[in-house]
């Protein structure tokens, strides 16, 4: 019960960091960054389509790792998706930052909806459920009014001074680590099959796992091309031997 708890203040307190800064990254792209409409959708459509392809994904690491283990790892890279906006403003970049931010956000949703459904009590499990769409509620609300209260008092030079948006960027960047770093160790640690912890998590999905599929592809790409180096060759050989057998049977004569 205490863990039920704890996960709703914790979505409770990621969603509201979030939306420090997620209602406003369409203002700063249009009002700051000058974006034609053309541009905005791309990104915005970059977002979506990331989200679910990722989503197949990151649903085959909850079977594998466990729900808890997946909101550890995507909990700790939410806070890279609203600094990846402070640094660039390239369509390039920003192109970037869209994926990665469908990469985490898929994981994280897919695991958090997840977790709300682990319990085997139904009772508990749509208490739980409603708690949890308490907490993105009252948090997305809260966050807003405390983004757009930073942007109204933030100093500018300007009304093109992407000064008091950056500013929010971070800050949610921050509010959102502060909220992983202090609940998400506080979880019961999960110990998954062959002695892997939570803190081992990100480096299996997100490198070992993709190299060995990388790895994979690979050897099957130099297996065909062995293959076909090895039947060009064979025609080769053939090839040659009749044309020898011919200049012989053409000397004969």
């Amino acid at each position: 019960m205490a863990e039920q708890r704890r996960f709703s203040l914790y979505v409770g307190a990621i969603i509201t960091a979030t939306y420090i800064a997620s209602p406003f990254f369409d203002i700063y792209m249009f009002a700051v960054l000058g974006m034609d409409y053309t541009t905005w959708s791309a990104l915005v459509i970059t977002q979506t389509l990331a989200k679910f392809v990722f989503f197949n994904y990151w649903g085959k690491a909850i079977d594998r790792f466990g729900n808890r283990a997946v909101l550890f790892g995507t909990g700790f890279l939410v806070p890279v998706v609203s600094l990846l906006w402070v640094f660039d403003h390239s369509f390039w970049w920003l192109f970037f930052a869209q994926v990665f931010s469908g990469l985490v956000w898929s994981g994280f949703e897919l695991a958090a909806f997840n977790y709300t459904l682990s319990n085997p009590d139904r009772a508990m499990r749509i208490a739980q459920s409603a708690a949890y769409n308490f907490s993105k509620g009252t948090g997305s609300l809260l966050g807003m009014l405390m983004g757009g209260a930073l942007l109204a008092v933030w100093p500018k030079t300007g009304s093109l001074d992407p000064t008091p948006f950056l500013a929010v960027f971070f800050i949610s960047s921050m509010a959102r680590y502060i909220a992983s770093a202090y609940f998400l160790p506080r979880f019961s640690e999960h110990t998954f099959s062959g002695g892997m912890t939570g803190n081992k998590f990100l480096w299996e999905v997100l490198a070992v796992q993709p190299s060995r599929r990388m790895g994979r592809h690979l050897m099957e790409i130099s297996e065909t091309t062995l293959h076909l180096a090895q039947t060009e060759a064979g025609r080769t050989i053939r090839v040659a031997k009749e044309v020898g057998e011919k200049l012989k049977k053409g000397s004969g004569r």
